[in-house]
């Protein structure tokens, strides 16, 4: 578990930090990375591969939501002006291969879960604005905070209800 939380982390600050220099690349490779050795190395591929084809759309379309909508932009920017950058999208890849196992005990917990995104969300991107620099906030930049939180709040407690159901969906076929 900690070297999942660990990963985890050290592909965020790739990302971040990456996008920081204008480079999307090392944080693609270092998500990938971890997900090859996640998927080589937890002994869940195929939990993890079904949570992935859930989690990195509908991740991506939130974040490119929240592009479109005006809330957040970043830098660099993504393909276009309504979709989020592909640093992004490397970012929801290697958080899908948290669910199944350093995050894996907030499945029985939706509360905490929900609460867990209302308040990790926010954070993960006001460090990435503050220390990096890669995200701006529509203002006034708390009530952007608030709708990212919420977002998250919806998201996290979704995300695994989706995973629920497409895994009692595959075990009936």
């Amino acid at each position: 578990m900690l070297a999942n939380v660990l990963g985890y982390q050290a592909v965020w600050f790739a990302c971040v930090g990456g996008a920081a220099s204008g480079l999307a690349w090392p944080g693609v490779i270092a998500s990938l990375v971890f997900a090859i050795a996640t998927l080589a190395l937890a002994g869940r591929p195929a939990a993890d591969l079904r949570t992935l084809a859930i989690v990195l759309p509908l991740g991506f379309v939130v974040d490119s939501g929240l592009v479109a909508s005006g809330w957040i932009s970043y830098t660099p920017a993504g393909p276009s002006q309504f979709l989020a950058p592909v640093w992004i999208a490397a970012i929801w890849l290697a958080f899908a291969f948290t669910l199944n196992h350093s995050l894996a005990f907030l499945r029985r917990h939706r509360a905490l879960s929900a609460l867990l995104g209302l308040a990790g969300g926010p954070l993960a991107y006001w460090g990435a604005s503050r220390a990096f620099g890669v995200i701006d906030f529509a203002q006034p930049a708390v009530t952007t905070l608030v709708v990212v939180g919420l977002c998250w709040a919806i998201l996290l407690p979704l995300l695994f209800a989706l995973d629920r159901h497409t895994q009692l969906v595959e075990a009936q076929t």
